[in-house]
């Protein structure tokens, strides 16, 4: 949604979005085997778009 927002050119990149929120899941207990699982938890997600030639550069900074 974020990317998608409005059109976009190359010309832009590279692009850096950081997403912070809350997150809810109803899971079986048990799903991993014994183990509890959160039902509620924060989740932090980093996206680059970038042009190939600077894939490299992003993943050392990364």
């Amino acid at each position: 949604l974020m990317f998608a927002s409005r059109l976009r050119s190359w010309r832009e990149l590279p692009l850096r979005f950081a997403d912070f929120g809350v997150l809810h899941r109803n899971e079986l207990s048990g799903a991993l085997s014994g183990l509890t699982r959160v039902r509620r938890f924060q989740q932090d997600d980093g996206h680059i778009f970038c042009m190939q030639s600077q894939v490299r550069f992003f993943f050392r900074i990364v």
